[in-house]
């Protein structure tokens, strides 16, 4: 055996033999400090995961918003196109109507319009009539009373 084999084999022996020898609290102490440890790395895997999940949650969240907005977006503009269609496809057929209409409505007026000015007419013919008879009435019977 070469020097450096014999002094492995020496620090291994001197290694082992210190392992047999610890007490049972540094045992304990060991036993404790590796499950700390495995408990500390479980925790730290653990933080790592949960930050990952975050990110990716906000990730996908933040897609989804805005694919949502894109599509509340998509839907006003098409809503608006929509609305703005048939508001003036109804002006449209509102003025259509109104003008239709309006030749007729003016000609009801005017028919009316003639036909109680006629009987306007008529009745202050009437009136002033009868108001001269009575009037002609008055004047003859003073005359012939005073003069």
């Amino acid at each position: 055996m070469s020097e450096a084999e014999i002094q492995r084999d020496q620090r291994n022996s001197k290694r082992r033999e210190r392992y047999a020898n610890r007490t049972k609290e540094e045992k304990q102490l060991e036993t404790e400090r590796r499950k700390a440890l495995r408990l500390n790395n479980k925790n730290v895997i653990n933080h790592q995961q949960r930050e990952t999940r975050e990110i990716k949650r906000d990730e996908i969240n933040e897609n989804r918003r805005f694919l949502r907005y894109k599509n509340i977006e998509s839907a006003n503009h098409y809503q608006r196109l929509y609305r703005d269609e048939n508001r003036e496809a109804g002006n449209e057929q509102q003025r259509s109507c109104r003008d239709e209409n309006r030749e007729a409505v003016n000609e009801l007026q005017r028919s009316y319009r003639d036909e109680n000015k006629e009987a306007v007419n008529e009745l202050q013919r009437s009136y002033r009539d009868e108001n001269r008879e009575a009037l002609n009435e008055q004047q003859r019977s003073y005359r012939e009373k005073y003069l």
